[in-house]
C-alpha cells in the first residue's frame, strides 16, 4: 500500500506553488505588460529574481512547517476549539442519521453496547473517539477507508499551509522588499482557508463515517 501522505510531493505542493502565483499576481508583482512592454527587460530580470526568491521562502517554509507542527495544532487550525469528527460520532448519530447509506435504527442497534456505557460529558470525547478508532484499526486498509482518511489528511494539511501561507505573506512582506503585502492576497488567502476548511470538515466527516460502513456491511454478511 502507497504512502498515506503521499499528497505532500504531489497535491500539497501545487497547491503551495499555485497559492504563491496567484500572490505575486494579485500583488501586481508578475504580469503579462512586463514581457510586452518595451525597455523593461531590466525590470522583467528584476522581477523574476523577486518572484523565485519570495517563491523558493514560502514554498520551503510551508513545507517544513508541515513537517514539524504538530497533529494537535493542525487540529485546532482546522477545528478551532471545537471537537474532532470522531470524538462525536456517537453523540451525533443518536440524535439524527448522519450518512445515506446507513440507517439511524441499525446504526443505534448496531452499537448499543458503546451507548450502555456512555460515560459523564467530562470524559465523553475522549470515549467516543476510542471506541471509534477501535473500529478504525480494523479497517483501515479497506479502500474506501484509507482513500478518505488520505483525502482527509491533505486537506486539513492544505488548510494549515494557507494559513501558514497567510503568516508568511504578511511577515515577509512586511520586512523584506521582495513582494509587497496586499489587502486582494490577504482576502485571497482567506478565501482559500475557508475553501479547504469546509473541504476538510467535508472529507472528515466521510472517513469517519466511512469505518461505520464497512464495521456494519461485514456485520451483515457474518449474520
Amino acid at each position: 500500500m502507497n504512502d498515506i501522505k503521499d499528497y505532500r510531493g504531489n497535491e500539497l505542493k501545487y497547491f503551495v506553488i499555485a497559492n504563491i502565483l496567484a500572490l505575486l499576481y494579485l500583488g501586481k508583482v508578475i504580469n503579462l505588460q512586463l514581457v510586452t512592454s518595451e525597455g523593461t527587460y531590466s525590470n522583467l530580470i528584476v522581477t523574476a529574481i523577486n518572484s523565485a526568491l519570495f517563491s523558493s521562502i514560502v514554498y520551503i517554509l510551508v513545507l517544513i512547517s508541515d513537517a514539524l507542527v504538530s497533529t494537535r495544532i493542525k487540529n485546532a487550525v482546522v477545528y478551532w476549539f471545537f471537537p474532532l469528527p470522531g470524538q462525536v460520532v456517537f453523540s451525533n448519530w443518536k440524535r439524527k442519521c448522519q450518512d445515506e447509506r446507513i440507517s439511524q435504527k441499525d446504526f443505534l442497534k448496531c452499537y448499543k453496547n458503546v451507548y450502555e456505557n456512555m460515560p459523564s460529558k467530562k470524559t465523553i470525547h475522549q470515549y467516543e473517539n476510542v471506541e471509534w478508532y477501535k473500529l478504525y484499526t480494523k479497517y483501515e486498509k479497506e479502500d474506501k477507508v484509507y482513500s478518505s482518511h488520505r483525502d482527509y489528511l491533505m486537506f486539513r494539511d492544505m488548510t494549515v499551509s494557507t494559513i501558514t501561507m497567510l503568516i508568511l505573506y504578511i511577515v515577509i512582506g512586511s520586512t523584506i522588499d521582495v513582494v509587497p503585502v496586499c489587502k486582494n492576497g490577504i482576502i485571497y488567502l482567506l478565501i482559500m482557508y475557508v475553501i479547504v476548511n469546509i473541504a476538510t470538515h467535508s472529507r472528515g466527516k466521510r472517513f469517519v463515517n466511512n469505518v461505520f460502513a464497512c464495521d456494519i456491511y461485514n456485520k451483515d454478511k457474518s449474520e
